[in-house]
């Protein structure tokens, strides 16, 4: 599925563009950046995942792996 890397790097690159701005200024305190960047590693798993899992059954399904 298409939207799983699209959505992981949306996420990577919000997460990058909010870890610099919170190097300069304090827009969140630790604590919640802390939740943020664990939230933000979880979901670039889960979506990870499930990319390379659609991937593996397309292969499958066009008989390029056996299984």
């Amino acid at each position: 599925m298409r939207f799983a890397g699209v959505g992981a790097l949306l996420i990577f690159i919000g997460w990058s563009l909010l870890a610099i701005v919170q190097l300069w200024a304090d827009v969140l305190s630790s604590e919640h950046f802390l939740k943020v960047t664990l939230t933000a590693g979880i979901l670039l798993l889960v979506l990870m995942a499930v990319r390379s899992y659609c991937a593996d059954r397309k292969l499958k399904d066009d008989g390029f792996l056996d299984g």
